[in-house]
């Protein structure tokens, strides 16, 4: 557990279903839905996801310093010391720099306690908000990739451009 003045960072937990479902049920809504996986919204599936997610190594939550409210949550893949960031935050702490501090936080938490060669994240190139943050955490662009994970109303894929962002651990 991660604990500063701004929020607490600690690894989900099967109950936290509640607070992943509010994230996923706005993110929904949002710009830049259409850039991401689908996740189906229905109460057992984000059931599921959450016991899943819990389960995980590193898989944590990003909460209120209260720990009262789950802001956003921050996850990794660990392929051989090479981890793969994902990340999602509530839209009522965007612009405040809770998700940087954060990503800061729990990727020198890692250095800490693992061998980490390298970090890697994947952004659409059109997401700015996440293109800036991972700018700011020192992440470079190395290649791009096209993605469609999603449809739209004729069933045509709809295309977008992902970004390949790496950062290299010393």
């Amino acid at each position: 557990m991660i604990i500063t003045d701004r929020f607490i960072i600690r690894k989900i937990r099967p109950k936290d279903w509640e607070w992943l479902y509010k994230i996923f049920e706005e993110f929904a809504k949002g710009d830049y839905w259409m850039y991401d996986y689908p996740v189906l919204l229905e109460r057992e599936n984000v059931i599921r996801l959450t016991l899943a997610f819990s389960i995980q190594e590193h898989f944590y939550g990003v909460f209120t310093p209260d720990g009262e409210k789950m802001m956003g949550y921050i996850s990794f893949d660990d392929e051989c010391g090479v981890y793969e960031m994902g990340y999602s935050f509530h839209s009522d702490y965007h612009n405040k720099g809770i998700a940087f501090s954060a990503c800061k936080e729990i990727m020198e938490y890692l250095r800490r306690e693992n061998v980490v060669l390298k970090f890697t994240a994947g952004t659409a190139i059109d997401n700015i908000p996440s293109v800036k943050l991972l700018e700011k955490l020192g992440f470079t662009l190395v290649g791009t990739e096209e993605n469609a994970f999603h449809k739209d109303q004729n069933g045509d894929p709809i295309r977008f451009v992902g970004g390949i962002y790496e950062k290299i651990s010393v």
